[in-house]
């Protein structure tokens, strides 16, 4: 009974041993564990920063493009504008001058006319007259 009793005091004594060590390892494991998972969340951390620090760069870079853009744009219209207003100006100008030149022809055929009607008359006053 003794020895039984030496026997099962050994086994319990291993299986205290057994379950220190296993204790032991698994703190071990879980100290790991959090390390690691300390370690990812800190490098998600900085990706997620770089990442923020990347698009931030990119909506900077893409809004001086699109100012660029909209500059130039801004330029080319006011260029077609002011080449619309010069070809307007021109236009209004040859017609200026179309319009002047057909008052003066319409003033001398005017002058003609009047002239051609006062020696008529003079000629029919003269027939007139002569009869």
């Amino acid at each position: 009974l003794n020895d039984d009793v030496d026997d099962l005091r050994e086994q319990l004594a291993r299986l205290e041993s057994d379950k220190s060590q296993s204790q032991t390892q698994l703190s071990e494991q879980l100290k790991r564990v959090r390390s690691n998972l300390r370690e990812t969340s800190e490098q998600l951390e900085r990706e997620r920063r770089e990442h923020a620090n990347v698009v931030t760069k990119a909506r900077r870079e893409h809004t001086k493009q699109l100012d660029q853009m909209q500059e130039h744009h801004a330029e080319q219209l006011e260029r077609l504008e002011q080449a619309h207003e010069d070809k307007l100006a021109a236009l209004a100008a040859e017609h200026e001058g179309d319009l002047e030149q057909l008052a003066n022809d319409h003033d001398q055929a005017m002058e003609q006319a009047a002239t051609e009607a006062a020696e008529r008359l003079q000629a029919a006053e003269r027939d007139w007259t002569a009869e």
